[in-house]
């Protein structure tokens, strides 16, 4: 059985253009995520941003990346008008907000060293559930690429910011439910959180770097642990409350997905355990 894991935090690096072009970075949960406020109508304004982000875009040295950005930008196919960067904190992950000559843009997802795994995984589950409908969508994938040193691909950018993050425990039950039915064999989502779901005209869930083989109750429960241990949604009390085996929540999940309380006791045990280690025996349910 996989260890649980949860998102590191991604932190700005920098955000381009710097003039005329102007970003808001609005830091939700474990993510940044960008959106324009302001672009050019006028051709001065309009070169002007283009020649700010061509100068960023020309390489490591320029740029300060640990690759060459340029090369990814021209490997994915895209044609930028301006971007905004964030990375992991370890560096080995970074994610660029591309605004493209359409309203929408792209979002590039690039990963390094043992990152590269995860970003080739993230682009076949996205791939499989690209016909998904239901509770939620999926961003749609373009194209995988790969250079000496990098993975990357590149994906529909479903929102430019999230608006209100909010803890919702019965859209985490039935997100849970539905993902554990995926295809039939049902998909552990892996980082189920308030910030990596979307919503709009439709509801997105983004981030699926963890996604994994099914194992039951473990998004539910990392929905409620995360949302107390890093979004300060609720105290680790309720948290803890909501995830005995005995709770109402915990039950509604077995009888919607027919699964045995036992089963989804010990992926409850691994969660728990796993945030305990985290937090200090705050989530401990002893």
């Amino acid at each position: 059985m996989s260890p649980p894991s949860t998102s590191r935090p991604l932190v700005t690096l920098r955000s381009v253009p710097l003039t005329p072009g102007r970003l808001e970075l609005a830091a939700s949960g474990s993510g940044a995520i960008a959106t324009w406020l302001y672009r050019p109508s006028k051709l001065r304004g309009q070169v002007a941003l283009a020649i700010s982000t061509a100068l960023r875009l020309r390489g490591k040295r320029a740029s300060g990346f640990p690759f060459e950005l340029d090369e990814v930008i021209a490997a994915l196919g895209v044609r930028p008008r301006g971007c905004a960067v964030m990375r992991s904190p370890d560096r080995q992950q970074w994610v660029i907000a591309i605004d493209t000559d359409d309203t929408q843009g792209v979002i590039a997802k690039i990963g390094m060293q043992d990152q590269r795994a995860r970003i080739r995984e993230e682009y076949r589950t996205l791939r499989r559930l690209a016909d998904h409908s239901g509770l939620f969508s999926v961003p749609i994938v373009n194209r995988l690429s790969e250079g000496r040193t990098w993975s990357a691909f590149d994906m529909e950018r479903v929102a430019d910011v999230h608006g209100s993050v909010h803890f919702d425990l019965d859209e985490a039950l039935a997100v849970s439910v539905e993902l554990a039915r995926v295809d039939d064999s049902g998909i552990t989502h892996g980082d189920l959180a308030p910030w990596n779901l979307l919503h709009g005209e439709r509801t997105w869930l983004i981030d699926w770097e963890r996604a994994r083989a099914l194992q039951p109750g473990l998004d539910l429960a990392h929905y409620v642990l995360a949302s107390a241990d890093i979004g300060g949604m609720l105290s680790s009390q309720d948290a803890r409350d909501h995830l005995r085996f005995s709770s109402p929540l915990v039950r509604e999940y077995c009888r919607r997905t027919g699964f045995a309380l036992p089963l989804v006791a010990t992926n409850l045990r691994e969660m728990l355990t796993y945030f305990d280690s985290r937090a200090g025996d705050q989530f401990s349910d002893r």
